[in-house]
């Protein structure tokens, strides 16, 4: 079962046993927590297929002129606040047109709309292949986004927390993308 971790009580949920894991970029946990690192990786903006401006790579200008619409992850201790702030700084104010708080909403309103959504790049060529949009390499540079796999040390050693991390690592680990599986 997945859930929302809420950033105010995501320790104590991981000590108590009540989360197995957090997976993300949560550099703030470090008291009693063990990490794994599983992948790193980049940005890319998504646009709807038939956007009237933007239909190649978008140079600096064209990109910061276009109306924006960014996953804002305030509060939550997640890593992605890193691009939020690069992002914020790199386009005019007055282009943000809307603060969502997940990369699945950022992407159906570009699918939607003319606005530009940039998202992690694994995320975002799901998306674009799913909702039909047309990804590109932001023109500028966004730290990467750095995803890991937390457990509180207590867990350790438990049988049952070590299959699910090794299993996650094993999806997800060192940037393999997650594999098919065979038809039988």
């Amino acid at each position: 079962r997945a859930i929302q971790l809420d950033i105010r009580t995501l320790h104590r949920r991981l000590e108590s046993g009540d989360a197995d894991l957090a997976v993300g970029d949560f550099r703030f946990l470090v008291h009693n927590i063990r990490r794994q690192h599983l992948l790193s990786e980049g940005y890319l903006g998504l646009v709807r297929n038939n956007h009237p401006r933007l239909t190649g790579a978008p140079t600096a200008e064209a990109y910061a002129a276009e109306r924006h619409v960014l996953v804002s992850a305030a509060d939550t201790g997640h890593g992605h606040r890193q691009t939020e702030r690069a992002l914020e700084a790199a386009l005019p104010e007055a282009n943000i047109a809307l603060r969502v708080p997940g990369f699945v909403a950022a992407a159906m309103i570009a699918r939607r709309s003319d606005l530009v959504a940039t998202l992690p790049a694994r995320v975002a060529g799901t998306l674009a292949a799913e909702l039909d949009l047309r990804s590109f390499a932001p023109p500028l540079t966004l730290p990467e986004l750095v995803v890991s796999q937390h457990w509180h040390e207590r867990f350790d050693r438990d049988p049952a927390s070590r299959w699910l991390r090794e299993t996650i690592f094993e999806l997800f680990g060192r940037g393999r993308a997650p594999q098919p599986e065979p038809a039988s």
